[in-house]
């Protein structure tokens, strides 16, 4: 009987100690993993959590910096001014803002798209076509691509007008409508400023302002209504501006 107990008993120990290996190890693996993992990310979030906060105090001492620079005119403010270098007038109204290359103006007025030189304004080419042009995009590899109001895509050869493809769409959204955004012109744009400006447009006006404090530090005044602002012309320092029928030019001088 005594025999018999003790067998038992053994049979029991090698039994749990079976399930031990095959079952309590990978338990315990298990619940080392899982804790490893968890120390892992909150140590993660600790770091991530500081590096915040290091960011965001980092940016208030820099914003401190700049305005107590600004305050203190320790870099001297510039003197710009926006002057007319020249006006185009045309028969036809300008229904588009108008857009730039190195080489070409690209005008829009109605269903005709015309083509200038930028430096004589001599005529490269134009194209009337049949429906009012509601979109313009210079393209790469030298093309441009007009979208009319019947939903035609028409690609163009920049230099010469050659109609290169054409194709349908119905969905573009129309932007013929007066086109005047605010935007800025950063020092990556314009070398020669000492800080980022934003151009600010008024129905009769364009105003150039300080990004950092709003202050006004120029200002282009005009009898007609501004319809249409171009881009940034990098090259010339300058945009392009409709007003009523007229195309101008107008040069941002750095003092």
């Amino acid at each position: 009987m005594k025999i018999k107990t003790t067998a038992i008993i053994m049979a029991a120990i090698i039994i749990l100690a079976a399930l031990y290996v095959f079952f309590g190890k990978n338990w315990l693996t298990e619940q080392h993993y899982i804790h490893r993992q968890r120390n892992t990310e909150y140590i993660r979030n600790e770091l991530m959590e500081r590096l915040l906060d290091i960011q965001s105090q980092s940016q208030e001492v820099l914003n401190e910096i700049l305005q107590q620079n600004y305050q203190l005119q320790l870099f001297p403010h510039q003197s710009i001014e926006l002057n007319r270098e020249w006006t185009l007038s045309f028969e036809e109204e300008i229904s588009y803002e108008p857009m730039f290359d190195h080489k070409y103006l690209y005008i829009i007025a109605g269903d005709m798209i015309r083509v200038l030189h930028k430096r004589n304004h001599e005529e490269q080419w134009s194209h009337r076509l049949s429906a009012r042009i509601i979109n313009m995009t210079l393209l790469d590899a030298n093309r441009l691509t007009v979208v009319t109001e019947n939903h035609n895509v028409i690609c163009f050869n920049r230099d010469n007008g050659m109609v290169m493809w054409e194709q349908t769409t119905d969905r573009v959204s129309d932007k013929t409508e007066s086109r005047c955004d605010v935007y800025q012109i950063s020092l990556n744009e314009f070398r020669r400023l000492d800080r980022s400006v934003i151009l600010l447009p008024g129905r009769n006006s364009i105003d150039l302002l300080d990004n950092l404090s709003g202050e006004r530090i120029a200002r282009y005044e005009s009898e007609s209504e501004i319809r249409y602002i171009s881009s940034f012309n990098m090259l010339e320092r300058s945009i392009y501006i409709v007003e009523d029928d007229q195309l101008s030019m107008l040069r941002f001088d750095v003092r």
